[in-house]
């Protein structure tokens, strides 16, 4: 049984030896382009995938294919109906990251709460040092203590980052998922009423651009938006026509529609003093890492050993 791992480069080489036991014969690469993707699969029964996607077009010119596992949560890059008619089996890692991505999502908020960037950035010019006082308050910061954190999906790190709000007194507003909720709000009502909006929902047909400028535009002019999912969750012109305009108080993102970005991206070409992005990094804590192979490992031993 031969395996192939299309684009393993964010991860160590040796935390992936588990994989050679598995197969007779294994493959790695580092990185795959699209156009690379049937060529390197041609002969594989199980595929691992990080981000390159796997096409409709590919998953039909590929007959020995029988798994496709994704070393995420989300499965966005993977065409599961094109799957699903193939009896391909796709299978991902939930929970792995529920601790790293929750604790960055805290981070961000923290840090344009705080206004750190924007006092560094004080430091940095030497405002401080001119000051006639003993602290300069050009940029003050904001208790968390009573905010509104409303959160769009409520599944395991929505709920973990619910929890840890809470440590800071902050109250949750929840939206609704699929079905009305009496305990949940709709989602223009939590727009109007957010101090802080975080979004946890995977990418689908449904959330695609679930932020846009109708949405922006809903929420107050002191809110500070969080994005740590997927980048097609938001329109990212809008959010920075938004910033721009002080529909909105700032932003703090993880993910943007384009990764790698491109050198003309319109949110890293913003120069806005509460935009704060960091490069798709709060899920890849050491402790993730080692979670995320251990439960692919485990899925792809137990499917050869059903074939075996």
């Amino acid at each position: 049984m031969k395996g192939v791992f299309l684009d393993g480069g964010v991860f160590e080489a040796k935390d992936l030896d588990g994989f050679k036991a598995l197969f007779t014969e294994w493959t790695f690469y580092e990185t795959t382009t699209c156009e690379d993707v049937l060529e390197r699969s041609k002969d594989a029964d199980v595929l691992l995938v990080n981000k390159v996607k796997v096409s409709k077009e590919s998953i039909e010119q590929l007959p020995k294919l029988r798994l496709i596992c994704v070393l995420a949560t989300g499965m966005d890059n993977v065409d599961l109906e094109a799957a699903k008619e193939r009896n391909i089996l796709v299978c991902n890692a939930l929970n792995y990251s529920t601790e790293s991505v929750a604790q960055h999502t805290l981070a961000l908020i923290l840090a344009l709460s705080g206004r750190l960037v924007e006092n560094r950035e004080f430091l940095k010019q030497g405002e401080w040092q001119k000051s006639t006082q003993f602290c300069l308050t050009k940029a003050y910061p904001i208790d968390l203590a009573n905010k509104k954190l409303g959160i769009i999906g409520y599944g395991n790190i929505g709920k973990r980052v619910g929890e840890m709000a809470k440590c800071f007194g902050m109250k949750l507003l929840i939206a609704e998922g699929s079905k009305p909720s009496s305990e949940r709000l709709p989602l223009n009502d939590l727009l109007a009423q957010a101090d802080f909006l975080t979004l946890h929902c995977p990418l689908t047909d449904h959330t695609k651009d679930i932020i846009s400028k109708k949405e922006l535009e809903l929420m107050q002019s002191h809110s500070i938006l969080i994005n740590v999912s997927r980048g097609g969750l938001v329109v990212e012109k809008d959010l920075a026509t938004a910033l721009t305009e002080n529909k909105i108080f700032g932003a703090g993102l993880d993910v943007l529609g384009t990764e790698p970005p491109k050198e003309n991206d319109v949110l890293l070409n913003l120069d806005h003093p509460r935009l704060l992005i960091t490069p798709h990094i709060s899920w890849g804590s050491k402790a993730s890492h080692k979670r995320l192979i251990e439960i692919i490992q485990k899925e792809v031993k137990e499917f050869v050993n059903q074939k075996t």
